[in-house]
């Protein structure tokens, strides 16, 4: 299993805040769990909080992270470009994603597999 950094929000849902675009998920510093604010639940796969006072200790953590949101779609995008020479349209994507063997399939279920949904 590749390195990752531990998600920030808690594993059952509490907290959360009905407010507009969607739910927001309130998170915590992965070292000393003292809240950091929130997310909104749809936007984000993983995310992770180190607090000031915590970061000011033990410094940045290197080398751990696998792939963050923004450049897990740069590379979907880059995958776009190479297949079709251009940003794909949303019916282009669904016919790719209906082929196993295709490489939009392939980054769906990578996203998937690190994805996790607050219950």
């Amino acid at each position: 299993m590749p390195d990752v950094l531990p998600d920030s929000r808690t594993h059952v849902a509490r907290g959360v805040v009905r407010a507009p675009g969607g739910n927001r998920v309130p998170i915590f510093c992965a070292n000393c769990a003292a809240p950091y604010g929130t997310v909104h639940e749809e936007l984000v796969s993983r995310v992770f909080a180190l607090c000031s006072r915590c970061e000011e200790v033990h410094g940045i953590p290197a080398h751990l992270c696998k792939e963050s949101d923004a450049d897990f779609w740069e590379k979907v995008l880059g995958a776009q470009i190479d297949h079709a020479g251009r940003p794909m349209t949303e019916v282009e994507l669904v016919t790719e994603l209906d082929n196993p063997n295709s490489l939009f399939t392939k980054l769906a279920n990578e996203w998937r597999s690190l994805s996790r949904k607050v219950p």
